[in-house]
């Protein structure tokens, strides 16, 4: 009779494929033992902390930043830990932590640049507790002599990947412009001072943008130190945009700036403030995009009147048509107030002045009259014109 028993399957060979590994079972032990340590010497050779060094002498510039570390939600303290500060991957500045007793250590980190001002800052920190280089969230704008922090206050960098700089703005060079001016301010949205890291300020003029700051913690407070560029010395019109990093909105921030080269407005002390949201009491907001002409204003109040406070407003109308608007700003011990007039390319008609007083909720008019003129300038910050409420 036929077979059909099936064929029976070929033994396959037993683990030990050769000759040579059957009669040294354990040389395949030693060679994967082998293996993973050096995988394991490899990996700590790449995680090896950073080699961050730089030549001082080869930078004309620099400024000083005095900081606390936050990695994670512990202070970095650890000797080994190193900040570097960076302008694309670039090192400008690198320091370890130095410790003033108490559980309290401190960076003292001074940054170079052959640029005055306006190069994009960003941080890193070398941990050696997990053995990473980490990214930190904050930006800073350089400033050439500018001094960031002190030990009563110093600025709070924290561990995390740098958040965006708003909804499609791009950052410009501000190494093309000739003309610089710094602002230093506090955001505040619906009334209330804003702290969150994605938060950003934008300067425009027009559609250009001329500069872009991030929330930086001083103390207890939230700092923006933003540098804008501008084309000519004085007369640009400077409009601001503001972006809340914990909703997405972006907002128009009522008040504008007349460009001023070399200014300095607002300090840590008394900040700038651009406020955006619900806590308009006049609803006053600067016109945008119907006027063929603008002029400028730099002007104070009469030192015989009671002075303006942060939340004042300074409206300019012609024909009882709003034409522009802006808040008190501190400048050498007093206040500026920095107007944009907007108006038609032929128009010269009177422009008549508001003081809107927020502590008493009530609005002054101003005697004083001055014609517009197109593309006109009057004032600065050192002379302005006198206004007598």
């Amino acid at each position: 009779r036929p077979n059909h028993r099936a064929a029976l399957p070929v033994p396959l060979e037993p683990f030990y494929l050769t000759h040579a590994m059957r009669r040294t079972p354990f040389h395949s032990l030693f060679s994967w033992s082998a293996l993973l340590i050096l995988l394991l010497v490899a990996g700590r050779a790449q995680a090896q902390a950073p080699t961050w060094t730089l030549d001082p002498a080869a930078y004309e510039f620099s400024e000083t930043v005095t900081a606390t570390v936050l990695v994670g939600d512990l202070p970095a303290t650890d000797a080994r830990v190193q900040l570097g500060a960076f302008v694309g991957a670039s090192l400008r500045g690198v320091a370890r932590p130095i410790s003033l007793g108490g559980g309290t250590s401190l960076f003292f980190l001074t940054i170079h640049s052959n640029i005055a001002s306006g190069e994009l800052l960003t941080f890193q920190v070398y941990d050696p507790t997990s053995n990473q280089t980490l990214p930190l969230r904050e930006t800073i704008t350089f400033a050439s002599g500018a001094a960031l922090g002190d030990p009563a206050e110093p600025v709070q960098l924290t561990t995390g990947p740098a958040t965006g700089t708003g909804p499609g703005w791009i950052a410009p060079n501000l190494a093309r412009f000739e003309h610089q001016m710094t602002v230093t301010g506090a955001l505040e949205i619906d009334g209330r001072v804003s702290a969150h890291p994605g938060d950003r300020i934008g300067a425009f003029v027009g559609s250009d943008c001329r500069g872009i700051a991030a929330p930086v913690l001083v103390g207890d407070r939230a700092l923006y130190f933003l540098t804008v560029g501008g084309v000519a010395a004085s007369g640009e019109t400077v409009r601001f945009k503001a972006y809340s990093g914990a909703t997405g909105q972006t907002f128009g921030v009522p008040d504008s700036l007349a460009f001023v080269g070399a200014a300095a407005l607002g300090d840590p002390i008394d900040p700038y403030r651009w406020r955006v949201g619900a806590q308009r009491s006049t609803g006053w907001t600067a016109p945008t995009g119907q006027f063929e002409a603008t002029m400028t204003l730099t002007a104070a109040l009469d030192p015989a009147a009671d002075p303006p406070g942060t939340d004042d407003q300074l409206g300019a109308f012609i024909g009882g048509e709003l034409r522009g608007v802006t808040s008190p700003i501190r400048f050498d011990g007093g206040w500026r107030f920095f107007l944009t007039v907007a108006g038609g390319a032929n128009e010269s008609a009177d422009i008549v002045f508001r003081l809107y007083r927020a502590n008493r909720d009530a609005v002054e008019t101003i005697s004083d009259l001055i014609a517009f003129t197109p593309s006109g300038a009057l004032g600065d910050p050192v002379a302005p014109v006198v206004l007598h409420p």
